[in-house]
């Protein structure tokens, strides 16, 4: 038998799901009034993440600059070589096959998203083989002591404190180099959303 009263939950609308009443509450509370969960994460978040942690995320924004297309959050901490590529391999991977499904059906937009997800995982493969921009440079390391690849233990845990890490150095830019600021980091790029 059915509930009087049944409890609010998730009803999907033009913009994605429409939180219940306690998240539309914490929304508004982050900032985000009106906006679906889906938007919020998209839009707002990984701003709002930097500025608490002083522009040093622990959860990065891995998208492909469309905001229809790719994007995943990833914890910093545990993104390992073997969970670069899951994402790489497997998410991203199947968010490729679906998309060129989708454009080989005639969808419109798909052929847009399935370019913009193979840029992308054309950098993410660069970031987990170290190529150059996007190799990790440590300014605390000599250079024999450069870590080869997508191998980040303790690479961003400086033994003193210094300048803020900057991780934008995955959107293209070597920002972690002295005397370049990194420029692959604009709107709509892929890789590291900026903050």
């Amino acid at each position: 038998m059915p509930e009087a009263n049944p409890p609010e939950q998730h009803r999907p609308n033009d913009r994605g799901l429409r939180p219940c009443r306690h998240c539309r509450a914490l929304l508004a509370a982050a900032g985000a009034p009106g906006k679906s969960l889906e938007e919020w994460l998209r839009d707002d978040f990984f701003a709002q993440h930097c500025r608490l942690f002083h522009n040093r995320p622990f959860l990065w924004h891995i998208w492909d600059g469309r905001k229809d297309g790719f994007s995943a959050l990833i914890n910093y901490h545990k993104l390992d070589a073997a969970r670069l590529d899951k994402l790489i391999y497997t998410y991203l991977g199947d968010w490729i096959r679906f998309q060129r499904a989708r454009r080989d059906h005639g969808e419109p937009g798909a052929d847009g998203r399935w370019l913009a997800a193979l840029e992308l995982e054309k950098k993410l493969k660069a970031i987990r083989e170290g190529e150059p921009p996007y190799d990790i440079y440590v300014r605390w390391k000599p250079l024999r002591g450069q870590p080869l690849g997508w191998q980040p233990a303790g690479v961003n845990r400086a033994p003193w404190p210094g300048p803020p890490h900057r991780p934008d150095v995955l959107a293209g830019g070597q920002a972690g180099r002295p005397g370049n600021a990194g420029d692959g980091h604009a709107s709509g790029s892929g890789a590291l959303r900026p903050y």
